[in-house]
Formats: C-alpha cells, structure tokens, sequence
C-alpha cells in the first residue's frame, strides 16, 4: 500500500500549519507590488475594469457579471518605489483616486519595517515585480513570516527553490500562508491544464465503467502562441532571463540546487530517467497534433511546476480506487506546435544553442529589444493568442489481470496574450480564490500554507474563475483541426488589423 500511503502523507505535510490562519479583519484585500512594471499596470487595469487597456480580448464582453462584481467589491491598494509613477499609473487606468499608495524606496534591511506594515496590512500579496529574486524576496519572507498570501508570475524556478530551502516554506506552514508562484501563462494554462485533462481522463473511465489499477499517466502539452512572427516578450520579463542565467549559487544557499530540472519541487526520483521526464531538445513530428513541433521556451518553468502537482496530487494513481501498484508511473512533456518544419528546427537550434546574456544585455541597450517598464505596442497585443493542447493517456488493467487497456482525451485551454493580457488576469484571479473562496481552495481549507502550485491551492476553484473571466477549458474531439484553426485565426486578425492601420503597419 506504499501508494495510498506516500498520498496521505504528502497532503498531511501539505496542509500541516499549526496556526490557524485568520486575516479576514485586515485593511485590504489585496496589495499589488510591482504595479508600474508593464504586467503590473495590466492588473490595475483589470481590477478597475478599464477596457481601454486591453487589445487581444473585449474585456467588457468575456467576464461574467459575478466576475465583475467581484472586482468591484475587493478592497486593493498598490504598492511600488515612486509614489508620482504610482499615481500617475492610477490616473491612467481609471482607478478610484482614492486608492491607498504604499512607497517601499528599496528592497533592503533598513525599508523591512515599512515592508511588514505594507504585509500585516493585506490578506494577499499579488507581487509583479521582477527580477524576483532582487524585489520580491524579502516580501516573500516577510507574507511567511506574518501569515500573508502570496502570489506572483515569476518565470524564476530556483529562486524559488531557494526560498523553500531557506526555511520560508515552514515558515509559511506555521503562520498559515499559502505561496504561490507561477501564476502567470508561467504556469497556470499547463499546470491547472493538466489537472483539467486528468479530470476529463477520470470522467472517460467512470463513463465506461473502469475500476482496475492505473499502470500508467502521461500528459503532454502542446503550446501553440500566436505572435505575429514578432518576439512579445517585455522588458521585464528579458531581465528575470538574463539575470537567472548569470545566477551562480551563493555560499548561503550551497545547499540548493544549481540546475533547473524536471522534479525541481518534488521528492519524484523514480521517474528521473524516463525519457518522457526529460526536457526537450529536438523538433520532430507528432502524431497527435499532426503538426511539427520542437523545445518550448517556457518548458523549464512550466514543467517543474507540474510535476510539483503531480507528486502532491499524485496523478500516478486513479482516484477512482483503491490503487496500491507501487510501480504507477506518471510523466508530464511540454512541446511548442511550430506552423512549419523550419520553425520547429529554430526552436531546436535555439534550445541547443540558446543566446548568450550579454548578447541579450547588448540588444537591451542599443534598443532591439525592449527595457524594463517596454513591452509589445497595442497593435501587436492584439493579434497575440495562446492555445495550449493537453494530450491525456493512460494504460488501465481492468480486471487487474496484466491485460492492459488504453484510453486518450484532449483538453484546449484558450485566450488572448498570454504574456500580458492573460497573464495580469491569471494572477489576479488566483488572489481572488484566496480572498473571496478560501473554503473552496484545497490549499486552504484544511488550513494549510507553505508554497504550493496552482493545481494544489486553487485546483478546480481556478478553473471555474479563469473560466467566468473569459479563458476557454474545451475537450475537443480533433487536436489537428484545432491547431488549424488557431492558425487560421491569428492570421485574419492580423490581417485586420494591418487592414486598419495601413499596408505597411507594423505589430
């Protein structure tokens, strides 16, 4: 019974605060830190509902009138270095001019008083600006320490595993804080995408009357980003790149790891050398799609974010029975759909042979690509769309006879720029499940902290808020069409919109 038996105790030490978590009569109910970064001012404009701001969906048509209502009703404040920036952002995106303005001038020791009054005063911290592991780390330490959620978009894997090393995640578990990275297109449409995919499998197998032991799960994502063939990376977000390259270890945290790698936050090491478990280094041509695909930049945050969940939800096993097969497997691969061969082998060639940092460096400062604070224009915002495929297996022994039966679904999970758009709505909803659900979060209910992936916190909750905030969660019968489709669509909306602006308009 090792299987049961790993399960329960993971969700044990999942949910093992030994303070009950209490900040319902606090001043606000959110903090945005970070809000003049380009991510940032894409948030306050979602929570104060200016659709002026937004190019790759209709704000006003895709939500839900509760989803609104919501956003009306949350008391927020905003959080940054420069009080005129601040102001000047609130101004811009019709916000109530009463918004409360917290300044913090540095991340340093002698502003972490002002940064525990900013903390102690809010049920969620939703933190946007990065590098994170320069301006957001001591805020971190700080929602740990004083039992203060926290979410962010951070694309930093070991910074975050560095946190967890230095004590924060206990930490978090006594005072009954959850932290929760990755909430951005980092990684919520592949790890609440998996999670949505698992359900759809469970459903196919209850519907045909399965209730034999789960040999084995796989997923794989298959990203398709539409973007104009230009890249929409902000400067921001280049920056947390180019820093976290240069990353070296510190003697403080040698303990660490220096490698990214699949099962970065999970103790999964039986999987290790499953070939499905690796990252990915070659284009080639999947049948599933029926497309060419190859290594998705992104890869290394989403996958160890899932598999996160993976080990703590323990996808390995059916939860429709009883499965004590110690042998269960479960893999998790993430793949980006190219439109041609060509495409494809540019993703191999750059994942092999990625750009240097201080060519990036180099680029930022001549102005080919963007700075801090820059990110794509309007125009190309709104042509930008995501889509991401999850391709759900699993192999069954029904009558636990050694006689193995297979079944397969796929799940869509759909929206307009997933770097900026989505990305401020994404994290923003995932603060809204612990504000305005917590009884519905799996991460809270039982009273649990500690860091945690989207899936483990938020789980079904998120996908039932993304979904009335206008992000599609389909099972579709034909991935090729859809990945067609997708396509298709991004370029007429390219089309009209260069039809708009004239022949020679630029993205």
């Amino acid at each position: 019974q090792k299987n049961t038996k790993n399960k329960h105790t993971r969700l044990k030490n999942m949910n093992s605060s030994n303070s009950n978590n209490n900040t319902q009569n606090r001043e606000f109910d959110l903090i945005i830190w970070g809000a003049t970064g380009f991510t940032g001012k894409l948030a306050c404009a979602y929570l104060s509902n200016d659709r002026s701001k937004f190019y790759s969906y209709n704000l006003q048509n895709v939500c839900t009138s509760q989803n609104k209502k919501d956003r009306r009703t949350i008391k927020w404040a905003v959080a940054g270095r420069s009080k005129s920036k601040i102001s000047s952002l609130l101004s811009s995106v019709s916000a109530p001019s009463s918004t409360p303005i917290f300044v913090i001038p540095s991340i340093d020791d002698a502003n972490k008083p002002f940064i525990d009054d900013m903390v102690s005063k809010t049920k969620c911290i939703v933190s946007l600006a990065g590098p994170f592991q320069l301006y957001s780390d001591s805020i971190v330490e700080s929602c740990c320490r004083l039992g203060t959620h926290y979410v962010d978009v951070t694309g930093e894997p070991l910074w975050v595993r560095r946190c967890v090393d230095r004590g924060y995640d206990e930490m978090a578990k006594r005072s009954g804080a959850c932290i929760v990275n990755f909430c951005g297109y980092d990684s919520i449409p592949s790890d609440i995408g998996c999670l949505f995919a698992l359900d759809e499998l469970e459903k196919m197998k209850e519907g045909e009357g399965g209730g034999g032991s789960t040999l084995h799960r796989k997923v794989t994502c298959y990203q398709c980003v539409f973007d104009g063939g230009k890249p929409s990376m902000s400067g921001g977000t280049l920056a947390s790149d180019v820093l976290t390259t240069n990353t070296t270890q510190s003697s403080s945290s040698s303990s660490s790891p220096t490698m990214i790698h699949p099962h970065l936050f999970s103790e999964n090491s039986s999987n290790n050398k499953n070939k499905n478990n690796q990252f990915q280094t070659k284009a080639w041509y999947s049948k599933d799609v029926k497309s060419w695909v190859g290594p998705f930049p992104m890869e290394k945050i989403n996958v160890p974010a899932t598999n996160r969940s993976a080990y703590f939800l323990n996808y390995a096993a059916s939860s429709s029975l009883n499965n004590n097969n110690s042998q269960n497997t479960f893999s998790y691969q993430e793949v980006a759909v190219a439109p041609t061969q060509k495409a494809a082998m540019k993703l191999e060639r750059l994942r092999t042979h990625p750009i240097p940092p201080s060519k990036m460096e180099q680029m930022i400062e001549q102005g080919r690509l963007p700075k801090p604070g820059q990110g794509p224009t309007p125009s190309h915002r709104s042509v930008l769309s995501f889509m991401a495929l999850l391709v759900a297996e699993e192999e069954e022994d029904p009558n636990n006879n050694h006689e193995t039966k297979k079944r397969k679904v796929c799940v869509a999970i759909k929206g307009g720029d997933p770097g900026y758009e989505e990305t401020s709505k994404m994290v923003i909803e995932s603060a809204l499940c612990l504000i305005l659900q917590p009884n519905s979060c799996p991460g809270l209910a039982k009273g649990g902290g500690g860091f945690q992936s989207s899936a483990m916190c938020m789980g079904r909750t998120l996908i039932t808020r993304l979904q009335h905030a206008g992000i599609q969660f389909l099972k579709v019968e034909d991935a090729k069409k859809e990945v067609d489709l997708f396509w298709s669509d991004g370029m007429k909306r390219m089309m009209e919109m260069k039809e708009k602006k004239g022949p020679r308009a630029k993205l």
